[in-house]
This record gives C-alpha cells, sequence and structure tokens, in this order.
C-alpha cells in the first residue's frame, strides 16, 4: 500500500476514534441526568421528607385523594417514574416500576435476579413472594444499621419492581393497605 492509503487509513481511524469517545461522553452526560435510587431517594425525593418538602421537590400539590386516607397514601413523580408512599405526613418509601431508574449500583426493574444477586452479594437477603411463592421472590437489602432497605420483587427471575425507603414499609407486602 502507499504512504498516502496508510496516511488515509490512519486519519479514518483517529476520526472513527475521536467519534466513539464523543459519543461515549454524550452517553455519559445522559446517564448522569437519569435520577439515581439509593436508600435514602430517588433524585430530589428523599425518605423522611414533610409533605411541603415532598410538594417542592415533586412540583406538584401532595395529599390523598380521600380525607380518610391521610394516614398513609401514595402520590406518583409527574412522570409517573416512581411514586411515594407518605405515612403521617412524611415520604417512607418510593416504589419504582419502571426500568428508567437504577438504583446506586446499576439494578433495575427488567433485570434478571442473578444479576440483582451479583450487584449485591450475600448481604441480600432472600424470602419467597408472599402471595405466588417460589420461584418469585423478595430480594432485600439493608443499610448497615438496618434502619433502611431496598427490596427488589421478582417475577419468574426477573425484577418487577422495587421499593426502598425506611426497612418497616419497604417490606410491606401491600402498601398502605
Amino acid at each position: 500500500a502507499s504512504a498516502k492509503n496508510r496516511g488515509l487509513r490512519t486519519t479514518t481511524m483517529h476520526v472513527i476514534a475521536a467519534l466513539a469517545l464523543v459519543l461515549a461522553g454524550c452517553g455519559s452526560a445522559v446517564a448522569a441526568d437519569m435520577p439515581r435510587a439509593s436508600f435514602y431517594g430517588v433524585g430530589l425525593v428523599h425518605i423522611g421528607m414533610t409533605t411541603d418538602e415532598l410538594a417542592k421537590a415533586l412540583g406538584h400539590p401532595v395529599g390523598p385523594q380521600d380525607s380518610d386516607e391521610a394516614s398513609c397514601f401514595y402520590v406518583a413523580a409527574a412522570d409517573n417514574s416512581f411514586s411515594v408512599m407518605v405515612s403521617d405526613g412524611r415520604a417512607v418509601r418510593i416504589d419504582v416500576d419502571t426500568p428508567s431508574i437504577a438504583t446506586l449500583r446499576g439494578a433495575r426493574v427488567g433485570d434478571r435476579a442473578s444479576v440483582v444477586r451479583g450487584l449485591y452479594g450475600r448481604a441480600l437477603e432472600e424470602q419467597p413472594h408472599f402471595y405466588s411463592g417460589l420461584p418469585d421472590l423478595y430480594l432485600t437489602y439493608f443499610s448497615r444499621d438496618r434502619r433502611y432497605a431496598l427490596r427488589f420483587e421478582t417475577r419468574e427471575g426477573v425484577v418487577s419492581r422495587y421499593y426502598l425507603g425506611y426497612a418497616e414499609p419497604a417490606q410491606y407486602v401491600e402498601g398502605c393497605s
């Protein structure tokens, strides 16, 4: 091959490599903008917030549909990517039903249970699903002080939803009921 062709190939390879770096950077920027879930919340919504703080974080009013539900109710994020359980005037649990919100370790709705086990290791506690039993599971990861929990619900080996927040409400089988 001529020197001119080698130079052209080298230049093309550099352009492709530079383009790959730019695209990778764009992907990272988009991923960095997506909210992540931890024991303590999702995005601007944090466990322990009052209803006023929660309304400000969500950008819309927060309150029960029925005054009989004032002690415990849910409020959805504007984009319906998650919902917040409010009990006695405070956010106590967040339910995530969409793959758009990953945990800090990268687990999300739609992942296989084996992926969650790989991300959380031996600290993950497994229980049969309350209604359907095995092979459906609850996979629960607790904070060191066991005050907070992250609980994955699986159906046929796949995460169908997960909850996070204070340990007790994060383990409720039926939410507020």
